[in-house]
């Protein structure tokens, strides 16, 4: 039997259309490994606990005897020696087949100070992603590093309330953020949920990886499944990445957060133990400009409203303004998170200069977790090897403080 014009003519569009969709997939393939590699390149050395060289040449009671790594899935509760505490907090994973991490550390001062020199930047220098000329969105809207990104094609625009619907379906049973972005008259931007419009042309994004861990492939594999069949329903098509390749980056995304993840700690307590009343101690932290907020923490923000400093009360019962007057407290904690923070040895210097001031109007004295006196030139190590951690943040395209950082780091 002859095949008609018409026949033949659908034959050709159809086969059109299956070169299109996997040279568009080869090509997210090629571009999604590029960025893997050109990204992280080589193994993590563990940035708490340094190289094998450095372990061994820590003191005989140095706490890295209190860190067991053999034991990952664990958590490691504060060991503290004769410097500032640092911990190191395990955080299960909302997704059953997430692998565990342990984050943020919050380092012995011997941990601090036997960081391997020898350890090597993550990655080369990335260049940035600017507008193409296709039209593709700018950074600040999809960063490729930080979230993966399914574009989502209609026949007829479709309204934003319906986009989202599907990425509501996934409320729960994903672990970690979600964000739909449109490209319109106005080009690339980000919805909400309820916000008006309809496109024909969408992006869903889901980060990668942030302190709970490594975004799981079971999760990857749901979110694109789920969006494939949501638009098929519309009678849309989900151009669907190279989900191993993905899975791949954001471990590689993890090891490296997971490396540079750290939290220091400064205490200020009673030198005579008599404790600090509540009152005395909000009236003086106020007066230093910071700000009590429901988290019951007090925080010293930037201009832009970021959180630079944070203090919690000592034995972690969180401040309540209301009943700060008639409470004591045995002391307080100042916190510098050293990835979201830029800038970190000037903020550090800002810590240590409230602690004292601090310190001074409480007769107070500066201490570890087992209030043993820090010293000047302990805590001027640690102001280095902050400076050390930023650097290489910095070197690996994800600057401490910056819209990377701040993503990551939550």
């Amino acid at each position: 039997m002859m095949l008609t014009d018409f026949q033949l003519s659908l034959i050709a569009a159809g086969a059109a259309v299956v070169i299109g969709v996997w040279v568009f997939n080869l090509l997210q393939e090629r571009r999604h490994r590029k960025a893997a590699e050109r990204v992280f390149r080589g193994g993590q050395p563990d940035v708490l606990l340094g190289d094998a060289q450095a372990a061994d040449a820590e003191p005989a009671d140095a706490v890295q005897e209190s860190v067991a790594p053999d034991a990952p899935d664990e958590r490691l509760e504060p060991a503290l020696g004769d410097l500032p505490d640092v911990e190191a907090v395990a955080v299960e994973s909302a997704v059953e087949d997430a692998a565990p991490r342990l984050e943020p550390a919050v380092l012995e001062v011997d941990e601090v100070l036997a960081v391997s020199e020898s350890v090597a930047p993550v990655r080369q220098a990335q260049e940035p992603v600017p507008v193409s000329a296709d039209g593709e969105p700018d950074e600040s809207l999809h960063d490729p590093v930080v979230e993966i990104g399914v574009n989502l094609d209609f026949a007829q625009p479709q309204p934003a309330e319906r986009l989202w619907q599907a990425l509501h379906s996934l409320s729960g049973r994903v672990s970690k953020r979600l964000r739909l972005i449109v490209r319109g008259d106005r080009g690339w931007h980000e919805v909400a949920p309820h916000e008006s419009g309809s496109y024909a042309e969408a992006r869903a994004l889901l980060q990668l990886a942030d302190r709970q861990g490594a975004l799981a492939e079971s999760e990857l594999a749901l979110f694109v499944e789920t969006l494939e069949q949501a638009v098929r329903d519309l009678g849309g098509h989900a151009a669907k990445p190279p989900l191993a390749e993905v899975h791949k980056h954001a471990v590689a995304l993890d090891e490296f957060c997971a490396s540079v993840d750290v939290q220091i700690a400064v205490h200020v307590v009673n030198r005579n133990g008599a404790g600090i009343a509540g009152s005395k101690l909000r009236g003086l932290l106020e007066s230093a400009g910071f700000q009590w907020r429901p988290d019951g923490m007090f925080h010293l923000v930037d201009d832009h409203g970021r959180t630079l400093i944070t203090l919690s009360n000592f034995d972690a019962a969180p401040f309540v303004l209301e009943e700060m007057r008639g409470m004591t407290t045995p002391g307080v904690t100042f916190w510098l998170d050293v990835p979201r923070v830029a800038a970190g040895p000037a903020v550090f210097d800002q810590l240590l200069a409230a602690a004292r001031r601090l310190s001074v109007a409480v007769d107070g004295i500066l201490v570890d977790d087992q209030r043993r006196l820090l010293a000047d030139n302990v805590l001027t190590s640690i102001r280095g090897k902050i400076a050390e951690i930023q650097k290489r943040m910095a070197a690996s395209e994800l600057p401490a403080g910056g819209p990377r950082a701040l993503r990551l780091f939550v």
